[in-house]
């Protein structure tokens, strides 16, 4: 009788245990019900704001564009306003796993899904009706429907962001001249295509949330390397590490980095080839205890660029 107990005891564990596994992979994943309310209607132009590369979706909802970051953040202050406007917010128990801000690995156990309205000035204005009430007082551009947001903790976990697991649900164009971005769905006209995009293939990434994004480039014809896409460095377009700097034509300079500012040699006339395309471009030598190859397309396309995720492809406007 002893040993039945133990063999049912043994078999409901091992339920337990399958079910939960089960539960946790499959509440990794997200934005699986992303939509738009215009889904053929580009999303922009976000400019970016001054100092950094922060959109304002809608008044007061302020997000940091980070393809450094696993999943997307919110913060208490945010999810208020999006309840006092009549925005859909529902809270969820899920597991996710990525990295923080600092490129530290950050779980979490808890997960707000909300509609986000945006309003871009100058595109009109117009009013929706959203589960849980209707906004009425703010120009409607769109409507993302079902953005699956982690709780921001507090300052130590940085700023609100939209992270890679919502920009890779889109084609992303950043107008140097406008300096921000327009999200789109499908390809717009006038691109050309230059080069693919490469993703991470290891055991770990069956765990996170979202992929890491890389562009294969060559440095002054020497070997090729796979380059991080990370919009969290600020002040330079291209990283590579500091024991692969050259010994001669160098300044020194600083860049932002979410370790903090790091000192950088930089070599001012490199030539960088990136699928079809060759250009003339700066080279910063650093250490930030991340990847040792970066590059911030924001800060290294000098023109008006569009990063497909979905396609994992890089194009150019002719």
């Amino acid at each position: 009788m002893k040993k039945r107990r133990i063999v049912i005891i043994a078999i409901i564990a091992a339920l337990l245990i399958a079910i939960g596994t089960v539960w946790a992979l499959f509440s990794i994943e997200t934005q699986r019900a992303m939509c738009l309310k215009y889904p053929d209607k580009p999303i922009g132009l976000l400019n970016f704001s001054e100092n950094d590369y922060t959109v304002e979706l809608a008044p007061g909802l302020d997000f940091q564009i980070n393809t450094a970051r696993a999943m997307s953040t919110i913060s208490q202050k945010q999810l208020q306003l999006l309840k006092d406007m009549g925005c859909a917010v529902d809270s969820t128990v899920a597991i996710s796993i990525g990295r923080n801000h600092k490129g530290n690995l950050r779980v979490t156990f808890k997960r707000y899904t909300v509609s986000l309205p945006i309003s871009v000035p100058g595109d009109g204005a117009d009013s929706c009706s959203l589960a849980g009430g209707s906004i009425s007082e703010v120009g409607m551009d769109n409507v993302i429907y079902n953005v699956d947001f982690a709780p921001l903790a507090d300052a130590d976990e940085g700023r609100p962001t939209l992270a890679i697991d919502f920009l890779e649900k889109f084609l992303v164009e950043y107008r140097h001249s406008d300096n921000g971005i327009v999200l789109h769905t499908s390809l717009p006209e006038g691109f050309s295509y230059v080069g693919e995009l490469e993703m991470t293939d290891e055991l770990i990434d069956y765990l996170r949330i979202s992929n890491r994004y890389y562009m294969n480039m060559t440095v002054n014809h020497s070997e090729s390397r796979d380059f991080f896409i990370d919009t969290a460095m600020d002040g330079a377009g291209m990283k590579l590490p500091a024991e692969n700097a050259p010994a001669f034509k160098m300044t020194v300079d600083s860049v932002m980095t979410p370790m903090g500012v790091v000192g950088a040699l930089v070599d001012r006339d490199v030539h960088v080839e990136f699928g079809e395309r060759g250009v003339n471009s700066s080279a910063y030598y650093f250490d930030d205890g991340v990847e040792d190859f970066a590059i911030n397309p924001f800060n290294f396309f000098k023109w008006t660029g569009l990063i497909d995720f979905p396609g994992r492809k890089v194009y150019i406007h002719d």
